[in-house]
């Protein structure tokens, strides 16, 4: 199969089950047998145990292996006391998903529902009257229904049980957001006079450490259940490392020729939309399904892909979760997502029917991808990654401090440590106000609660179509000044949009549609500076000494470049009118490089070693790309900053493994077989120079330097 692309394979062998013994109530197992379940693995039991015994549990748990079982039976039975039960997914297809799964129950008397964005106007008011015994939501809403606690007082009052499902996609700045939102949970069932201890089950893919990343965002200590007891189908691994076209068009041409239900990852939503629109230019139905569509939109692909009807879907990680979309035979990598993690858990929604699975890896032409397609090793028996959470962020923790003051008037005594001064500052800054010996938000507070959400540390930029004004969407700021400068390409459902119009101040991006985009897509050209402010850590690696501390970053867009989408050559580049600027203050590490005069060009070296080096950083520390940038100069300084106002822990990470981070680096530069540098080494995508002022041979020879203790 696939020999016209001289892929390497490999064979994962099927496992089979691990089952434990474990009583079930009559009631329950009456229910399981209805979906085929007459026996329970191992770690479900172990879970189920656990839970029994009062302890908070966290599930390492890959796709398909039987999680929901092990939290939904205890919290089932919890239902049956009286308890209430609060379920938390990730997203709100996944929470609609999920649902059905919830109502099996029904027949016994328990009643779930969904409360989120999507809940009509009449559903929200009917469970606000009749509170559910569990109530599924989402933490962007439980945010706001802390604020609103009292309407639901009788649900807080009886609250034992928390269920957080995809633990480890709260990593990040995400993760500061959950945390203090559960602290406000706990502040608020005790405000409403529930004298339990609040329990905490998690479920999370599986990660390098998801005890102490749950002991970390929920400040509870949490025991871990490792789910080895899942049977496995057999899988055939294919990567592809195409050589004389780029890895979209190879990822299409490939899920054509593999004629199965097929899903296709792609790594961002702009890629997920381009290779929509390829895929029909080529002569097969690919649609995209991303964040951001309506939920009629996501839908209507859903049934479609379940039904048949439709055999291929280009996706962001929308479907890298667990929602049931059928039977999937194939996955298609277009691209490697970053971590191993990201990488078991998509090639996990392939044979979840237990039919025998294929999952193909087009290797980009980036370093790590290239440095994952020379050994399937790397990613087939690599250690996965740990995830991070920055829990005191000084944004985010202020913005709930506010939003705990709307909850109910704060108390000096329920503030401690770092949240005590940063209460005292918001006082200073007249966003909090004293009433009586509590504390309680201004009216430009309340403006500020109203608006916020959990996804950024700012408000974002809306994205309006120019003609009918009709909001498509938004983007957090420190992106949008990328993606949606005038000029930029936008993809929106298959459709090509020119922006128009990037009003900074009024924080809106308009939009029009351009026939004439379609085939491109735009990258923009930006210039960066970084001011290392407070060092917090400091240590040495390779003979220099390695910080991490806080420091200001200075991103300007100056003009963008014009791409082919099929070849991605730059074919023209363009400077805008005037400049855009994000400045932020964050978290990083930096640290000098001396220049030495017999490495030639160094300045270009070291630009070149910046762009690999940050290119492997995902695969050490678990975030992003998109969450981290680096900068380098002339004078041999060079940083790495985290993409978040404040920071989210991706660098601390980074700072302890900085070593593996510049072996890697090497390796690439050495094993790359170009002559002068490429894509698969020192070009990146992100560079806003596209790409200028680099030396491969001299990044080659610092990071040798480097590894031997030099420069």
């Amino acid at each position: 199969m696939l020999e016209g692309f001289s892929p390497k394979v490999f064979l994962e062998k099927e496992t089979d089950a691990s089952f434990g013994e474990c009583e079930i109530d009559e009631k329950l197992a009456f229910v399981l047998s209805n979906r085929g379940i007459r026996r329970l693995y191992a770690h479900q039991c172990e879970a189920i145990g656990k839970i029994g015994e009062g302890k908070n549990i966290v599930i390492v748990a890959p796709t398909a292996s039987g999680k929901t079982e092990s939290y939904m039976l205890p919290a089932v039975l919890a239902a049956l006391r009286g308890e209430s039960v609060l379920v938390v997914y990730p997203t709100k297809a996944l929470s609609r998903d999920q649902l059905a799964r919830w109502k099996e129950f029904s027949l016994l008397g328990v009643r779930a529902e969904v409360y989120d964005g999507d809940t009509s106007d009449y559903w929200r008011e009917k469970i606000r009257q009749s509170p559910p015994h569990v109530l599924i939501t989402n933490f962007d809403m439980l945010h706001f229904l802390l604020m609103q606690s009292r309407i639901f007082a009788p649900f807080w009052k009886n609250l034992r049980l928390v269920i957080v499902d995809e633990l480890h996609t709260y990593s990040g700045v995400l993760g500061a957001h959950v945390s203090n939102i559960a602290w406000r949970l706990k502040r608020v069932c005790k405000m409403h006079q529930n004298v339990k201890k609040l329990q905490f089950a998690c479920c999370s893919a599986t990660i390098a450490n998801a005890r102490e990343f749950a002991n970390a965002v929920f400040e509870e200590e949490f025991e871990e259940v490792s789910a080895r007891g899942a049977p496995k189908p057999p899988l055939e691994h294919y990567v592809v490392n195409p050589q004389d076209e780029s890895y979209t068009t190879a990822a299409l041409k490939i899920t054509k020729e593999l004629g199965r239900k097929t899903l296709v990852f792609c790594n961002s939503h702009a890629v997920a939309e381009r290779m929509g629109v390829m895929a029909s230019d080529m002569g097969f139905s690919m649609l995209a399904y991303r964040a951001g569509l309506s939920m009629g939109e996501r839908r209507e692909i859903e049934d479609k892909f379940r039904s048949g009807s439709l055999r291929a879907l280009a996706t962001t990680s929308a479907l890298e979760l667990g929602i049931d979309i059928g039977s999937v035979d194939a996955v298609v990598l277009a691209g490697f997502p970053g971590t191993i993690t990201r990488f078991r858990q998509r090639v996990g929604r392939a044979g979840r029917k237990g039919q025998k699975a294929y999952a193909v890896y087009v290797a980009r032409d980036n370093p790590l991808d290239q440095y994952f397609a020379e050994s399937a090793g790397r990613y087939l028996q690599g250690e996965t990654e740990r995830c991070y959470v920055n829990a005191a962020n000084e944004a985010v923790s202020q913005a709930h401090i506010i939003c705990a003051s709307r909850d109910f008037p704060l108390g000096d005594a329920e503030l401690e440590g770092k949240r005590r001064q940063l209460a005292a500052d918001l006082l200073q800054k007249g966003m909090l106000r004293r009433w009586g010996s509590r504390l309680i938000p201004s009216k430009d507070a309340l403006r500020f609660v109203k608006e916020s959400g959990i996804r950024s540390e700012a408000e974002p930029v809306e994205i309006v179509d120019a003609h009918t004004g009709r909001k498509m969407g938004q983007r957090e700021e420190h992106m949008a000044i990328k993606e949606l400068h005038p000029g930029a390409i936008y993809l929106h459902a298959g459709v090509h949009y020119r922006c128009a119009e990037f009003d900074a101040k009024g924080k809106i991006a308009k939009v029009a549609r351009d026939a004439s985009a379609k085939g491109h897509y735009t990258s923009a050209l930006h210039q960066k500076e970084y001011e290392a402010l407070e060092t917090l850590k400091e240590r040495e690696v390779f003979g220099r000494a390695l910080y991490f501390g806080k420091m200001h970053i200075k991103d300007t867009v100056e003009g963008y470049a014009l791409k082919d989408s099929y070849t991605q050559q730059t074919l023209a580049r363009h400077q805008l009118q005037e400049p855009l600027v994000h400045e932020f203050d964050t978290l990083g590490i930096w640290l000098d490089f001396e220049e030495e005069g017999h490495i030639g060009n160094f300045a270009e070296g070291l630009h070149a070693l910046e762009h690999v080096s940050i290119a492997m950083m995902p695969a050490v520390c678990g975030c992003d790309p998109a969450e981290i940038g680096g900068i380098s100069y002339p004078s041999g300084a060079m940083a790495v900053y985290e993409g978040n106002a404040f920071g989210n822990g991706a660098t601390a990470q980074i700072f302890e493994k900085y070593e593996r981070v510049m072996q890697m680096s090497a390796d690439r530069l050495e094993k790359c077989t170009c002559e002068k540098g490429c894509p698969k080494c020192i070009f990146s995508s992100q560079c806003g120079n596209n790409n200028r002022y680099l030396d491969k041979e001299a990044a080659r020879k610092i990071a040798k330097e480097v590894l031997k203790g030099g420069i």
